[in-house]
């Protein structure tokens, strides 16, 4: 049979442990939290970007004369080169919503999970919230490994 001290002292390590997992988890989610602060940060300069570029296309057709037009219409270098760039703005600023939108999502779920763990929490509840975070629902990983090759 323990004595008193060792079930104590037992006791002390398995507080000890979760006290260091309540600060992991706490440093994930200031983590998490900063990241998606400064994402949000990204999205509005590139949504910011796009505005721009958009105006200054705009302008741009509104300056460009029809015989210069077609002139540039004529040249398919000019032309591919023209409209793959307007297509490759779209695709990025889609990207970055579609990514930011998924992280967020997860993010909220992941918050919920670190919210609603207690000490009654049963264990068939923690396998649930530990397969869900694994999982990353709101994540398609394509997408993120798509984003990432434009990159590389």
């Amino acid at each position: 049979m323990e004595t008193r001290n060792q079930v104590k002292k037992k006791i002390f390590e398995i507080f000890k442990e979760f006290m260091m997992g309540i600060a992991e988890l706490e440093e994930l989610g200031n983590a998490a939290n900063s990241f998606l602060l400064r994402f949000q940060q990204a999205l509005n300069e590139t949504a910011l970007a796009i505005e721009t570029a958009t105006k200054f296309s705009i302008q741009l057709d509104k300056d460009t004369s029809d015989e210069e037009l077609r002139q540039a219409t004529c040249d398919e270098e000019n032309e591919t080169v023209h409209f793959s760039q307007e297509h490759e703005v779209t695709e990025y600023a889609t990207l970055i919503a579609v990514v930011y939108s998924m992280m967020k999502q997860n993010y909220v779920m992941q918050e919920k999970i670190v919210r609603s763990l207690s000490l009654k929490s049963s264990s068939g509840e923690l396998e649930t919230y530990s397969l869900m975070w694994s999982l990353r629902p709101f994540v398609e990983d394509e997408i993120v490994n798509r984003a990432w090759k434009w990159i590389y």
